[in-house]
C-alpha cells in the first residue's frame, strides 16, 4: 500500500504531493527559513524570481504552492511565477494580514501587482486587508492625493480574487472639484477566465475594473462582493479591436458613492458601467447582469450630477440580459438616464436586443423628477424587450429616448410613474400606453412591497399571478428560491411570491 501510495504521488500527482508552504513577511523573521510566521522570508524574497519557478521542495514559489503573507506590508508584493492548470499558485492572507500605508500608487506601485502570470488564487482569508490612510482630496484631511490601486494584475488568466477588504484607498468628499479618474481597488487587465468574489471594496475611484486592451477576454465572473463609496462600483469595457464575451455579474450589493458627486460633474456616479468602444470588433457579447443589489443617493442635485444609471451600458453590448435586480434610489437621488440605462449607437454592428426581466425598480415617493426606470438611448436599431419589471415613484418608467425600432414590453406594474415616452410621444396613463400594443398584461396598481421589495400578502392579484414564465431563460429569483412551473403563478419584480415571508436571506438593510 505504501509503495502503491508512493507512485501515486511521484509518478501521477508529483506537484500535489509536493506542495509547499511558504511563509512571506515584510522584513525576515527568525531563521529566515520561510517555514512559518516566526521564521518567514522578506518581502524582497518574494519580489526576486528567482526564488520562483522550482518544483517538489526546492524551498522556491512554485505550481501548487502557497505563499503565505504575515504581519503587515509597506511596500508592493509583484508576483514573479504562474501556476498551472490544477495547480495554481496561492497567495494567502494570514489572520491579521495587512498592506498598509499612507499610499498605495498605480500598476507597479500598487499593493499587489502581476504582469504575464496566471493561475493565481489572492485570498483574503478570514480578515487580510489593503489600504491607504494619507491618501484623498483636499476636503478629506488627507495629506496626499494621487491615483491608488490595491490589486493590479495584467494577463492574469485562471485567476481568482477573493475575500479581501480593500479600503480608504482614495478618500473623496462630496462637492470637491475634480478627483481621479482612475485607480481601483482591483484591477484586472487582459484576464480571461477569472472570479472576482466575497471582497469587501470602498473608497476608490472603481471598486473592481476589468477590461480588454491588448487582448480580447472571455469568462469574467464578478460576484458577491460589498462595495460602497466608490465614483463607479465596477466597469468592464473594452478598447479598439478587444471582444468581451461571457460576462457574469451577480450577487454584489452595491451602495452608490454619492461622495464622488459635484456640481461640475467631475466623476461618474454609477453602479456597474459597461461600455464597448467604436468598431465592428468592439462588441461586448453573454453579458449577464442578475441578483444585485444596486441602492442608494448618487448625490446633490438632478441638474449638476453626472450619474447616468445604477445599470449603465454603452454601444456595442449585444442582447445582455439583466435580470432579478433591486435597484433602489431609497433617499435623495436617483440617476439622471435612468435606474437602467442602455445607450446604443445607430451605427452598431448589430441590431441589439437587451432583455430586462423581473427587476424591482425603485424611485422616490413623492418627489416625481427622479429620472427613468428604463432609458433607452441612441440607437433606432434596438428592439428591447422589457417583462415581469416593478417600476415604481419614476419620472418615466420607460424613456425611449433613441427612438427603438419595437419595444416588446409587457407584465410590468408601472405605479407612481408620470408617463412613458417613445419615439418623441409620452404617454402620461397606461391605458394610453396600452392603446399602442403594449404592455397589455400589465398593471399601476401598488405592487405593496414590504421594506426589503418583497411581495407581500395584500399584493394585488395581477402582481403576484400575473408574469410571464422565464425558465427557458432562468428559474430561481433574487432569494435563490425556485421560481414555478406553470400553473403555480411566476411573479414579477425580483422576489418570487411564496404565500409567507421568506426567512433567508437576511434583510438588505
Amino acid at each position: 500500500m505504501k509503495r502503491l501510495l508512493l507512485y501515486f504521488c511521484i509518478i501521477l500527482l508529483p506537484s500535489v504531493c509536493f506542495a509547499e508552504d511558504i511563509y512571506i513577511s515584510q522584513i525576515a523573521q527568525g531563521a529566515d527559513s520561510g517555514s512559518n510566521c516566526s521564521n518567514s522570508h522578506s518581502l524582497t524574497w518574494f519580489n526576486t524570481s528567482g526564488n520562483w519557478g522550482g518544483s517538489g521542495t526546492d524551498g522556491k514559489i512554485s505550481p501548487g504552492d502557497t505563499a503565505h503573507l504575515c504581519g503587515t506590508f509597506t511596500s508592493t508584493a509583484t508576483v514573479q511565477g504562474s501556476g498551472v492548470a490544477g495547480n495554481v499558485i496561492i497567495i494567502l492572507f494570514e489572520s491579521g494580514a495587512k498592506f498598509s500605508k499612507a499610499a498605495w500608487g498605480d500598476s507597479t506601485s500598487s499593493a499587489i501587482y502581476s504582469s504575464g502570470k496566471s493561475y493565481l488564487v489572492i485570498d483574503g482569508g478570514t480578515n487580510g486587508i489593503i489600504e491607504s490612510t494619507d491618501n484623498g482630496d483636499s476636503m478629506s484631511g488627507k495629506g496626499i492625493s494621487q491615483i491608488a490601486a490595491g490589486v493590479y494584475l495584467i494577463g492574469a488568466s485562471y485567476s481568482e480574487i477573493k475575500n479581501l477588504t480593500v479600503q480608504n484607498m482614495y478618500m473623496h468628499t462630496e462637492g470637491t472639484t475634480g478627483g481621479m479618474t482612475s485607480g481601483g481597488c482591483i484591477w484586472l487587465t487582459d484576464s480571461s477566465n477569472v472570479e472576482v468574489h466575497n471582497n469587501t471594496l470602498n473608497n476608490d475611484y472603481f471598486a473592481i475594473h476589468a477590461t480588454s486592451l491588448s487582448s480580447s477576454v472571455s469568462n469574467v465572473n464578478i460576484y458577491s462582493n460589498t462595495i460602497s463609496a466608490c465614483s463607479t462600483g465596477m466597469v468592464v469595457a473594452n478598447n479598439p479591436g478587444r471582444s468581451i464575451s461571457a460576462v457574469n455579474i451577480y450577487s454584489n450589493n452595491i451602495l452608490m458613492g454619492d461622495n464622488w458627486d459635484n456640481a461640475s460633474g467631475d466623476n461618474h456616479v454609477d453602479g456597474i458601467h459597461i461600455w464597448s468602444v467604436y468598431n465592428a470588433a468592439d462588441t461586448i457579447t453573454g453579458l449577464k447582469i442578475y441578483d444585485n443589489y444596486i441602492h442608494g443617493d448618487v448625490g446633490m442635485t438632478q441638474s449638476t450630477k453626472w450619474s447616468s444609471g445604477y445599470i449603465y451600458m454603452e454601444y456595442d453590448i449585444i442582447d445582455p440580459l439583466i435580470y432579478n435586480n433591486i435597484l433602489a434610489c431609497e433617499s435623495g437621488q436617483c440617476p439622471s438616464l435612468g435606474n437602467i440605462a442602455i445607450k446604443g449607437r445607430t451605427t452598431s454592428p448589430g441590431a441589439s436586443s437587451p432583455k430586462v426581466y423581473n427587476n424591482t425598480i425603485i424611485g422616490v415617493d413623492g418627489t416625481g423628477s427622479s429620472g427613468s426606470g428604463i432609458y433607452l438611448g441612441n440607437d433606432s436599431n434596438m428592439t428591447p424587450i422589457i417583462i415581469n419589471n416593478i417600476i415604481k415613484y419614476q419620472y418615466m418608467g420607460i424613456n425611449d429616448a433613441g427612438g427603438s425600432a419595437t419595444i416588446t414590453s409587457d407584465s410590468n406594474d408601472f405605479n407612481g410613474n408620470n408617463w412613458v415616452g417613445h419615439k418623441g410621444s409620452y404617454y402620461t396613463t397606461l391605458v394610453n400606453w396600452q392603446a399602442l400594443g403594449s404592455d397589455l398584461h400589465s398593471t399601476d396598481a401598488n405592487p405593496q412591497l414590504d421594506a426589503n421589495y418583497r411581495l407581500t400578502a395584500s399584493s394585488p392579484a395581477s402582481v403576484t399571478a400575473g408574469g410571464v414564465n422565464l425558465s427557458s431563460l432562468f428559474t430561481i429569483d433574487k432569494d435563490n428560491h425556485v421560481r414555478p412551473s406553470a400553473p403555480v403563478p411566476w411573479s414579477i419584480g425580483a422576489y418570487q411570491y411564496l404565500g409567507r415571508r421568506p426567512t433567508a436571506p437576511p434583510n438588505l438593510r
